[in-house]
């Protein structure tokens, strides 16, 4: 008898004159074996349907049987993890342990339907889920979903089928022109102050602004290249691509902006972090990336303060004022779009809007400035169409 090659299973004689064959595909989060039987009428046609079937569950794509955790599981690891930053797949591995596995887990992924959607969203409702966490939730599953469509394992998308909740959007704030002014006061004296003017200036995330090397900056062309992004992963620094490939760009400066990077430059070459041994252009005093939450809590918050700015103030509530202040100048929604990196014209639409409607009522109350007049000498009529002469 010919002796089985590694990984070919058991192959065995089965009724009616089919041959069965039993393999073993590793093991589920839970720990359990996971098995799998198929049938062909020879042997080589179940060697054949055992090394596809092994294949397939390597690659992430396995049989009808397959369950919404072992799906999961092989989305992350092979289209989360190498496509998405570092934060944003440690924010759906959380959201696929904490609200999707413990409800959804072990049904199989074939016959998770709109029935079963909807009882997911009523258990986290009654769990006390807010609006909020459960539309993030139908977010992740719906895009986890759509590749188990393209991947051919599910007919369609049930959770597109869903009414996502409702939830209150938190309103930007804005800063006026006296605000900005103060902010950058009380900013320019301190070691790092200028990342928050850069910050007002540039429309970077906070992210790309710990990124940002020495080499990003061309001064001779008045620009910056955004070209990665500094997150916090787990307590642990990860430097990673920007957010996405539309936030690889270039940045143009203007003179504020170009002035605060000089003397940026000025104060690290004091302090022996220049650009000949240090890369890092907002870099902390052992001459490293700056962690998000000493930034807030050393940097941001005293600078605000000092400023007299709301509590509600957020550090990205500057980029939402950078962008309002390119606009009130006339930048483009097409070119805003382009500044700040977004993926689609229509997510630059989608955030800025209701934020612009202010400056719209005030671009259109400036045209009463203009010195031009309803009423005029030249007979002209009013709003009662009667000559504008007596």
């Amino acid at each position: 008898m010919a002796r089985r090659s590694a990984g070919e299973g058991t192959i065995t004689k089965h009724k009616k004159g089919l041959w069965q064959g039993k393999v073993s595909l590793g093991f589920d989060k839970e720990g359990k074996r996971i098995r799998r039987s198929v049938y062909g009428k020879t042997q080589d046609d179940v060697r054949r349907k055992i090394l596809s079937l092994r294949k397939k569950f390597r690659s992430g794509v396995s049989d009808r049987r397959m369950t919404v955790a072992e799906y999961l599981e092989s989305w992350m690891r092979d289209d989360v993890r190498p496509n998405v930053a570092p934060r944003t797949a440690e924010t759906y591995r959380s959201v696929v342990d904490t609200h999707i596995v413990p409800h959804l887990g072990k049904k199989q992924l074939a016959n998770v339907g709109l029935p079963e959607c909807r009882q997911w969203m009523q258990a986290m409702q009654k769990d006390g889920a807010s609006n909020f966490r459960r539309g993030r939730a139908m977010q992740v599953f719906r895009i986890a979903l759509n590749a188990a469509v393209r991947n051919e394992l599910i007919p369609d998308n049930p959770v597109c089928k869903l009414v996502k909740p409702k939830h209150k959007k938190r309103k930007a704030e804005v800063l006026s022109l006296e605000q900005c002014r103060k902010l950058i006061d009380v900013s320019r004296p301190h070691r790092i102050g200028d990342i928050v003017i850069l910050a007002l200036f540039s429309g970077l995330r906070l992210g790309e602004l710990f990124g940002l090397h020495w080499s990003d900056i061309d001064f001779e062309n008045k620009c910056l290249h955004v070209r990665r992004g500094i997150g916090l992963v787990k307590g642990k620094i990860v430097v990673g691509g920007p957010k996405t490939e539309t936030s690889e760009r270039k940045v143009l400066l203007e003179a504020v902006a170009l002035q605060c990077l000089q003397e940026r430059l000025r104060k690290a070459t004091d302090e022996g972090f220049g650009p000949d041994c240090c890369e890092v252009v907002f870099a902390n005093r052992l001459g490293s990336y700056l962690r998000n939450t000493n930034f807030y809590e050393c940097v941001w918050k005293q600078l605000r303060d000092k400023a007299e700015l709301p509590a509600s103030f957020r550090f990205h509530d500057l980029r939402h004022t950078h962008a309002t202040l390119f606009f009130a100048v006339g930048g483009s929604m097409k070119e805003l779009q382009d500044r700040l990196g977004h993926s689609t014209i229509g997510v630059t639409m989608d955030t800025y809007t209701r934020i612009f409607e202010d400056t719209r009522r005030g671009s259109v109350d400036a045209l009463s400035r203009l010195g031009l007049s309803y009423r005029s000498d030249n007979g002209c009529t009013d709003g009662n169409g009667e000559s504008g002469r007596e």
